[in-house]
């Protein structure tokens, strides 16, 4: 009823501070496309306060991250998601949140030492001393079980979450536990304890600076 009484009035800006946080799960849904609707046709500008990162990535053309009233980041949902600031970002935007490894830099900066081995990143990271403690983060969507000739991470099944199309696979590699999102159709033969061969990209890392959680690259 209010958002109706705001919209006959035709504002240029509408606020909105978690309207639909106390909506069930298919209403919520249904909202968000509406309020998606109404800005397209009144061409309104939207200011729009939510807890959601769900709701923030589904309706925002532009996000400002918030940490204890600050603003942390602000980008479009695509860069926030692949180029977090820090490890408060990374941890705030996407579902599963950002797989973070700890380790320290090796192999003249070129590899991280860590809890399941040495992982080589690729390529040199810049402003990084050897031996320097780093974070290495990895989106659940960029694990994958690997490939024949692939050097991969030996583990086992630990739990299975299966959201209809998509199931949250999490592997216990004996020194971290992993999230992997995996196609229904992958996941239905997989059981808890089933040891498998998990890969990690690199051109898919993000790495973070361990006393200040800030990206490095």
């Amino acid at each position: 009823v209010a958002l109706g009484r705001s919209l006959i009035r035709r504002p240029k800006i509408l606020l909105l501070d978690e309207p639909l946080t106390n909506l069930d799960a298919k209403l919520r849904h249904d909202m968000r496309a509406e309020l998606k609707r109404l800005h397209r046709q009144f061409g309104l500008t939207i200011v729009y306060a939510t807890p959601d990162e769900l709701e923030a990535l589904s309706m925002g053309e532009e996000i400002a991250v918030m940490r204890d009233g600050a603003v942390v980041q602000v980008g479009t949902p695509d860069e926030l998601y692949e180029t977090p600031r820090d490890t408060y970002v990374a941890g705030k935007i996407g579902s599963p949140h950002m797989n973070i490894i700890k380790g320290k830099a090796a192999k003249d900066k070129a590899a991280l030492e860590t809890s399941v081995g040495l992982m080589a990143l690729g390529r040199k990271l810049p402003g990084l001393e050897m031996g320097e403690a780093a974070l290495l983060g990895i989106r659940p969507n960029d694990v994958r079980f690997a490939n024949k000739g692939e050097k991969g991470l030996a583990a086992h099944i630990a739990m299975l979450e299966p959201l209809g199309d998509v199931t949250v696979v999490s592997v216990d590699t004996g020194g971290e536990t992993l999230r992997m999102v995996l196609p229904e159709s992958v996941a239905a033969s997989l059981r808890p304890g089933q040891t498998a061969s998990v890969y990690l990209d690199p051109q898919k890392f993000h790495i973070f600076r361990a006393s200040s959680g800030q990206a490095i690259a």
